[in-house]
Order: C-alpha cells, then structure tokens, then sequence
C-alpha cells in the first residue's frame, strides 16, 4: 500500500511538471535561431559571394557581448558532428562579436567560396554533387558559461547539361496576423492568460492565434535529378518554427507538407509558462523552403503573468 501511494504520488508530481518542460520555442538563454544565405544556391562554375546571416537571442544577456567564430570545413567530424580544427577543408571565416537586444542580433559574414574547397567537398560526398554540393558554414557563438554551435549548408549547384536550371531564393514570411487581425511590425499585441479551471467547470479556451497569410505564388518549382539520370520537377513546401521569449507555441512548428489537410493555413496558438512572471515579448517566426532558402520575421507582445499550476 505504501509502494502504490509513493508510486502515485510521483506519477502525480511528473505530470504537474508537464507545462515547464524547456522546449525549442520557450527562448530564455542563448540561442541560434535561424541562418540566412544570400544567394541560398549559386552555379559553381560562377560562384560568388555569400553573405551568411544568423539569428541570435540572448534575452537573460542583459546586452552582454556574444562572441561570434565562423568556420568552414568539407566533412562534419563523425564524433562531434563539427567542423573541428581536423576536420578535412577546415578554415577559418572571421571572429567579431556582437550584443544582442530585445529582438536577438543579426551576425553577418561575407566570404568568397574557395573552388579547391568546393572540389573536395565534391570527392567526399558520396552522391558526387549529385543534389548540389553544401559547403558547411558553422557559427560558434558564447557569452559567459554559455556556448551555442550552429550549421548553415550553403548549395552550389553542378552543371548538368540540358536547359538552365532556376535557382533557389529564399522564401519570404508573408502578413501576419494575430486573432485574426493585423500584426504589424511596429505594433504590440497583447496575450491572454488562460483562466483557472475551477473543479466541475469546463474549460475555458483562450485565444492567442497567430497565422500567417502565405501567399503561394512564391512558392518555386524546381527540378530533382535521379539515380537513373531522369528529372522530376517538386513545389515547395514551406515550414516555419515560432519562437518566443515568454511562453511558446503550439505547435512550436507549422506548415509544411500536411498530407491530412492540404489546405490547412499556417496558425500556432500561444500558451503561457507556468510560472513565467511574463513581460514584453519577443516573437520569431522563421520560414524554411526545405532546400536551403529560409528566412525570418520579429514582432513584439506583451505577455501575461502564469499561474503556477498546482495539484
């Protein structure tokens, strides 16, 4: 009787814990949030250069600098999944660093592609350049005890005989809204906290609906080429991933190929933390073509303090 007491107790415990959980979208320390090539994709015999952005937040940094060390290389490390020191091609970009305000910072390096680097590249892939050869550009970014490692894979197309082959741009976030409103970007919304349930009472639903109006003119087609030599033309589909500094998301993650509901629309709810004391908000929303191209969008709302939930 006591084992089954202690056992249900910390069953309970667990599932009290369930709405603190640290997930993606809850942006609280720092992070990489996203990353931006410009170009996304180029033809390697006329390669020029990429200016390679990245999204940082900081939000607990207080303005702190965050040190910022690019690097490349032609083979991620099997063990470590980094371009380390050794790693084959590895080079240094650059090193600066940066301070992150309320809407993170925008780190950018320009470098020119390196055609030894783009050819050893080519002889490690296993595929031969066959889906294009990705030169990997890594950021290290720290502050304090802290250090984030993030990969932007830069696509450099191969000639392929036959007709040009148009190239990837990167996708554009399209109006948001909020509650089906407009959400400009020098506009704060404000969320709701959810209500307390009282026992015996039904829930009651609480609307913090952010979506976003995709215009799908501007998603590209391109062509594949297969094993067998052949070509298959593909349309986008585009994902995004919301994130915010108070609260988060769900789903933290939308859009995308949705083979259930092709026209679904692109729509997240925001929830509150339990515990969060809440306060101004930062909220990303980055999109990914899912070929290289991606790209983000900043707005700000004023979120409500959480309730602890208790048993």
């Amino acid at each position: 009787m006591t084992r089954s007491l202690r056992l249900g107790l910390a069953l309970v415990a667990v599932s009290g814990c369930f709405d603190t959980l640290d997930t993606a979208d809850k942006v609280h320390d720092l992070r990489l949030l996203a990353f931006r090539a410009e170009p996304p994709e180029q033809l390697v015999t006329a390669a020029g250069p990429v200016t390679v952005t990245a999204l940082v937040a900081d939000p607990s940094g207080g303005g702190r600098a965050v040190s910022c060390h690019w690097s490349t290389c032609a083979q991620l490390d099997s063990s470590t999944s980094r371009c380390e020191t050794d790693s084959p091609g590895f080079a240094e970009l650059g090193q600066f660093d940066v301070s992150a305000g309320d809407d993170g910072a925008e780190p950018a390096l320009t470098y020119s592609p390196d055609p030894a680097l783009l050819t050893q590249i080519g002889q490690l892939d296993p595929y031969r350049g066959l889906g294009g050869l990705r030169q990997i550009v890594q950021l290290e970014i720290a502050a304090g005890e802290e250090r984030v490692v993030g990969l932007k894979r830069v696509v450099f197309r191969l000639p392929m005989g036959g007709a040009p082959v148009a190239l990837n741009h990167n996708p554009v976030v399209g109006e948001l809204q909020f509650n089906d409103a407009g959400w400009a970007p020098d506009a704060s919304v404000a969320f709701v906290a959810r209500p307390p349930r009282v026992r015996g009472t039904a829930a009651v639903a609480t609307k913090n609906q952010v979506a976003v109006l995709q215009d799908k003119s501007l998603l590209e087609t391109y062509q594949v080429t297969t094993f067998d030599g052949q070509t298959r033309e593909l349309e986008e589909t585009w994902r995004y991933n919301l994130f915010a500094t108070h609260g988060g998301f769900s789903p933290a993650t939308a859009g995308g190929n949705n083979l259930l509901d092709p026209d679904a629309g692109v729509e997240a709810q925001w929830q509150g933390t339990a515990g969060d004391d809440g306060g101004t908000t930062t909220v990303w929303v980055v999109v990914r073509d899912g070929r290289g191209g991606e790209t983000w969008a900043i707005r700000h709302a004023e979120a409500p303090p959480t309730l602890v939930s208790g048993f």
